[in-house]
């Protein structure tokens, strides 16, 4: 599979399918068990059903460069750790171009959150090596179009599922999403809903090492067994990304207005 052909083919499937799809878990397991992982990693909030994002120093969120553009055209607002946030700045990653690498965006809040921050790795992982995909919104069992029951408190939800990562593919981090009884106990991948959300060393410490942006099912549709998950890796723009947490914006106190003009 060509990378460049599949991100072209279907980099904006999590962002263009409905919003409302996201985590993709295992026919035989419990929504709890996810949303149970998911409440281990409070900086993962999200633009209401634009797309998620990780709080990775206390004003500033790490998100998909496709994310943050509809972020800065709408302006909404960051929810985490039980607040929404709103915005102030947004860099979008000056190499990113539509359906291309370098699908990464810094997104500068207002105020600080108080919740915990998750950095972006410094070192790669490696193929073989389990990581944790987290994102907001309703979830999909893997064998069927079948939704998990929504949540009675909210109608979005965090959930995160583990998967080994298969490859490194050029300049994504690609996961294969494994029918029982192969892949993790927790297996899952991402999908509408879930871009911009994190893929999760575990260290210790816990650290972002990819950016959720494209899915390929093969022909067989979205978050079935079988699909790849592609993630922006982060570790080759991490200078970059930490240059954009210590911007003078990220004192700034005036959120984003709505409609604003695409900052490319």
């Amino acid at each position: 599979m060509s990378t460049r052909s599949a991100v072209r083919g279907c980099a904006l499937l999590l962002l263009c399918a409905s919003a409302s799809d996201a985590i993709v878990m295992r026919h035989d397991r419990s929504d709890t068990a996810y949303r149970d992982h998911g409440k281990t990693f409070s900086a993962v909030g999200n633009f209401g059903k634009t797309g998620s994002g990780t709080l990775i120093a206390p004003r500033a969120v790490l998100t998909a460069a496709h994310v943050a553009r509809a972020v800065k055209a709408s302006g909404a607002g960051f929810a985490v750790g039980g607040r929404t946030l709103a915005v102030t700045a947004v860099a979008l990653h000056p190499a990113w171009q539509e359906g291309g690498a370098h699908d990464v965006a810094v997104v500068l809040l207002a105020e600080a959150s108080t919740a915990t921050p998750i950095p972006p790795c410094a070192t790669e992982p490696s193929p073989g090596q389990a990581l944790t995909l987290a994102g907001w919104g309703d979830a999909k069992v893997g064998r069927t179009d079948e939704r998990a029951a929504p949540a009675a408190d909210d109608t979005l939800a965090l959930r995160a599922a583990r998967n080994v990562l298969t490859r490194i593919d050029g300049d994504w981090l690609v996961f294969t999403f494994d029918a029982p009884p192969e892949g993790e106990e927790l297996e899952g991948i991402s999908a509408a809903g879930d871009s911009g959300g994190p893929a999760l060393a575990e260290g210790p410490p816990v650290c972002v090492a990819g950016v959720s942006v494209w899915g390929d099912g093969h022909g067989k549709g979205p978050g079935s067994y079988g699909s790849d998950d592609g993630y922006a890796r982060v570790v080759p723009d991490r200078a970059w990304i930490l240059e954009q947490i210590n911007r003078e914006q990220v004192e700034t106190s005036s959120p984003l207005p709505p409609g604003e003009g695409r900052k490319d």
